[in-house]
């Protein structure tokens, strides 16, 4: 294994990277910060309505879910964030995807979802 060092367009603390694929690789952090690599690097994805922490990162359903500890939210088309309905009051601060469930836990709370259907 070689590790490389990429140039990050913030100085803000990323608290998770998430690998989708060569061309899909996501990272999040402090105040709202949301990053994408593509093969031309780093790109923010402007996110001016959260400016809380994003937590954790999943790929469920080809699909980007971002949670900030008090939403779960997910990425739409056009590179914005989406709160995902009946998920705001879970409090999820971690993510986690295998198979076909995402799982999601939190303070007092353990949550998923089948093949994007919540449970």
């Amino acid at each position: 294994m070689v590790w490389r060092i990429l140039d990050s367009p913030t100085n803000l603390t990323l608290h998770q990277v998430l690998y989708v694929g060569p061309d899909h690789v996501y990272a999040c952090g402090k105040n709202g910060i949301l990053l994408r690599y593509q093969r031309q690097g780093w790109q923010v994805l402007p996110q001016d309505e959260h400016d809380t922490d994003f937590r954790s990162l999943a790929w469920f359903d080809d699909r980007l879910y971002v949670t900030t500890g008090q939403e779960l939210l997910v990425l739409d088309g056009d590179g914005r964030l989406n709160g995902v309905t009946g998920a705001g009051d879970l409090g999820l601060v971690d993510l986690s995807v295998k198979g076909r469930y995402m799982w999601g836990s939190g303070p007092n709370v353990v949550a998923f979802a089948v093949s994007g259907q919540a449970t």
